[in-house]
């Protein structure tokens, strides 16, 4: 690796760092945090755990427009540069996005109120007939939705369809503890 390299390395883990300080519930930073920074995981994800990756999957979640600095504009010039690098294409393949898994947590909820878990990212409002099940926005959403979907691996928001990134796809593209 080239001094180059290693400079360009050592800002993308920087950029990483400040955009999950700020996002620490996006799903590459609960993967970093949870996978990449835990030596009995990391060694099995060179891919996924390449802060090149975790910032562009971090980047290319809805959820990151709330970021107050300029976290992603190195790897996107990078990857305008690299365009067909894994990690510009994404590293973490069928990583639901934030928004999608807080989404898919709501509806279980909604079917399977009882669940452990259900409370990490849902809020209920109202009773019986009008009550509604809404998001927590700041919550751990890979997380919950995995410990949601270990529980009922076949409900349709865990399993999808062919036009869903779904738990279960995550799983088969990636097989990663703690969330598979």
């Amino acid at each position: 690796m080239s001094i180059m390299e290693s400079l360009a390395n050592a800002s993308f883990a920087g950029d990483l760092s400040n955009l999950c300080t700020q996002l620490p519930y996006l799903s590459p930073c609960l993967i970093q945090s949870q996978v990449c920074s835990n030596s009995t995981y990391s060694s099995g994800f060179p891919l996924q755990c390449d802060n090149r990756g975790l910032l562009m999957a971090a980047c290319q979640d809805p959820d990151s427009t709330n970021v107050s600095g300029n976290e992603c504009a190195s790897i996107q010039v990078f990857c305008q540069a690299n365009p067909g690098l894994n990690v510009c294409l994404g590293a973490i393949a069928n990583l639901p996005k934030s928004v999608d898994t807080r989404i898919y947590i709501q509806l279980i909820c909604m079917d399977h109120s009882t669940l452990t878990g259900c409370s990490e990212c849902t809020v209920s409002q109202g009773y019986g007939y009008d009550s509604t099940t809404s998001y927590k926005m700041h919550c751990a959403s890979l997380s919950a939705y995995a410990n949601l979907c270990r529980q009922v691996p076949d409900d349709i928001y865990c399993s999808g369809g062919s036009d869903k990134i779904t738990w279960q796809k995550f799983c088969q593209s990636n097989n990663m503890p703690p969330f598979c």
